[in-house]
């Protein structure tokens, strides 16, 4: 089997490492995000009395070739981003439009040959995560055509993008918040019909340009409507909660929370709902930004990447239901959660323990809304499957690259022991973690 980055002991090692909250704390932090356009006239077709963001693109851009990745359904969306660039700038567009979800390595790597080919000095990323994530990825292959990103890079390394071509994000869907974030995830083949997800992260893969139009969105059915929404929650709770949390991530994490609970509902039960999917795009934006630059997805992400993984179930959705599991799990680790229930108005004066609890009880209302199960056996996973499969599940899990992102590491018990206890819907132990 090919070795992959995350493979190596050093890199396992260093993920543990690099979590401790004193260390992360104790190093200077960068605070980068991509330029943000928000609004439903990102694309205007006709010139302005002032220069705007598409002029400010189109300077940077010599040779007006652009470069779109997207897939099947959202190359709907792109005659608007093409006749904007068109008639106002002369550009020349390529689609790619075969992205496929979970981004396959042969699949990006198909992707990076396009692109090389047609030579672009600005790629567009237009769809959900996995369109996001795959253009980020190719982008590596046509700025490196001799590296190959899946087996050589490492934590330390320098990919030196930008020489040939800038990347815009144009998210239609409300969650990943990869147009914000400096990761990228792709599906890897382990062999007989085995798969994982794993992660590759660098400064470098962060989209220069974030363009938010929430017209976009209007098109997602309910459940992805729902499972997206509940992405963009994971990743503002376990940004607050993770060890390398600052005021910075915080502030934007808590902003993100209270809107997607006052939101997400509305627009899961209308999809043009105009100020829903509004704020809903801007929440999963300002969630992205909170666990890129503030904490770690820990063991709420590993656990959802190798569950959708294994038994197909959509990425937010499976990480989505482990929120209450891992703030369960990590609670005698900080009172981080405090702050999240001070925002929503759920805190107990005091018991940390009730207010933890009303915090869960507070997702777990949510989840119902959102016409999903709070347990795994609810997502119609059979106890033989499920039992039968259970020691590879943690296996995966275990060797899942954001696992090495928990502020302590797990072994293949507790592991088996959390997905236990998912699968009935029974709250893990609070003291689990010490024991």
């Amino acid at each position: 089997m090919v070795k992959f980055w995350f493979d190596n002991f050093l890199v396992k090692k260093l993920g543990y490492a690099m979590t401790n909250a004193d260390l992360v704390r104790g190093v200077a932090r960068r605070f980068d995000i991509p330029i943000m356009i928000v609004g439903p006239n990102v694309f205007p077709d006709r010139v302005g009395i002032f220069p705007d963001h598409i002029d400010e693109i189109a300077a940077r851009c010599p040779k007006k070739r652009g470069f779109i990745v997207t897939d099947k359904f959202c190359v709907r969306y792109i005659k608007k981003i093409i006749d904007c660039f068109e008639k106002r700038h002369n550009f020349i567009f390529e689609i790619y439009d075969k992205i496929l979800p979970e981004c396959p390595t042969e699949n990006i790597i198909e992707c990076g040959k396009a692109m090389s080919q047609f030579e672009p000095d600005v790629i567009f990323a237009v769809g959900g995560g996995s369109v996001i994530d795959g253009a980020k990825l190719s982008w590596i292959f046509y700025e490196k055509p001799d590296f190959n990103v899946f087996e050589e890079f490492d934590v330390f390394t320098t990919l030196n993008l930008r020489k040939k071509a800038f990347l815009i994000a144009i998210p239609t869907t409300s969650g990943t918040g990869s147009e914000t974030t400096a990761a990228a995830i792709f599906k890897v083949d382990l062999g007989e019909g085995k798969h994982m997800k794993a992660p590759i992260a660098s400064p470098e893969l962060k989209p220069d340009y974030a363009l938010l139009d929430p017209t976009l969105t209007y098109d997602m059915p309910p459940k992805l409507t729902a499972g997206t929404g509940l992405d963009a929650l994971a990743h503002a709770i376990f940004g607050i909660v993770g060890p390398g949390s600052n005021d910075f991530s915080d502030a934007l994490g808590l902003q993100a929370i209270k809107m997607i609970f006052k939101y997400l509902p509305r627009a899961f039960r209308n999809g043009k709902d105009r100020e829903a999917r509004l704020k809903m795009i801007t929440a999963a934006s300002l969630a992205g930004i909170c666990f890129d630059r503030g904490g770690s997805t820990g063991i709420n992400h590993s656990m959802g990447h190798q569950l959708g993984a294994m038994f197909k179930i959509h990425h937010g959705i499976a990480v989505g239901l482990f929120i209450t599991y891992g703030l369960q799990f990590y609670y005698p680790l900080t009172t981080k959660y405090l702050d999240i229930c001070e925002a929503l108005n759920i805190r107990d004066d005091i018991s940390n323990e009730q207010s933890l609890k009303n915090l869960c009880d507070k997702v777990n209302q949510l989840l119902k809304e959102l016409d999903l199960p709070t347990d795994l056996k609810g997502l119609g996973i059979s106890r033989t499957d499920f039992e039968e499969k259970l020691t590879e599940l943690a296996e995966n899990t275990l060797n899942d690259p954001t696992s090495f992102t928990s502020p302590v590491p797990l072994d293949l018990e507790t592991y088996k022991l959390l997905y236990s206890y998912a699968f009935d819907g029974k709250d893990v132990p609070l003291d689990l973690i010490l024991q």
